[in-house]
């Protein structure tokens, strides 16, 4: 920025800023029916390792798509 007086002296912050972080991965919201025995443990099992049911439902999802389109895999 100038001024009258000349060009403005960068603030310190402005010059050790951070990297702005990668955007996130586009997201859906979709539904699947599980038996009350089967959240629960989700749930249990989410909280015990810090993480979150959807997370572990993406981890089983991406499981079973290497599964079954792995080259050989069932299909």
């Amino acid at each position: 920025m100038t001024s009258s007086y000349g060009p403005r002296a960068r603030r310190v912050a402005d010059t050790f800023q951070t990297p702005k972080p990668a955007a996130p991965e586009k997201k859906v919201n979709t539904s699947v029916w599980l038996t009350v025995d089967t959240r629960q443990a989700l749930r249990i099992c989410a909280a015990t390792h810090g993480t979150t049911i959807s997370a572990l439902l993406e981890e089983g999802a991406q499981a079973v798509l290497a599964k079954y389109t792995e080259p050989g895999g069932s299909s």
